[in-house]
């Protein structure tokens, strides 16, 4: 019986995971250029390359998500995400650090000014579930 909860368990762990970016990347897909402009808002990256970004990222997240709520390709899905996940934690450390005031862009307009502490939690519960999740159980 722990063998069955645990395999239904890693379901619903990558399929949170999965559901995360696909509704993330969903969101930001429908209007690139306010998600553009909020990657430029870091500071990180020239304003063409924050362009780029904005249309191509979240794209980039369904396909991601897709791929590990289908169970395809997921070591590849899985590495896409959690290297994801990499990047916008130190994108938002360094924002944070800088002292700017401004929105995470995480999930399009639903998002307000960046609470870092917050988003940094969220980022990291999402790489801890992700590694836990490509775990394939016994």
């Amino acid at each position: 019986m722990a063998g069955r909860a645990e395999k239904v368990f890693m379901l619903l762990l990558r399929l949170g995971v999965a559901g995360v970016f696909l509704s993330a990347g969903a969101i930001k897909a429908f209007d690139p250029a306010y998600f553009a402009t909020q990657v430029n808002n870091y500071r990180l990256l020239p304003y063409a390359v924050s362009c780029a970004v904005g249309v191509y990222l979240p794209w980039l997240e369904i396909a991601g998500g897709a791929a590990l709520a289908l169970g395809i390709w997921r070591a590849g899905a899985t590495f896409l995400l959690g290297g994801m996940l990499v990047v916008f934690f130190i994108a938002l450390t360094s924002a944070w650090a800088r002292g700017l005031d401004i929105e995470c862009g995480c999930f399009g307009h639903a998002t307000h000014k960046s609470n870092y502490p917050l988003s940094l939690l969220i980022e990291t519960s999402l790489f801890a579930a992700l590694c836990i999740a490509i775990r394939r159980p016994k």
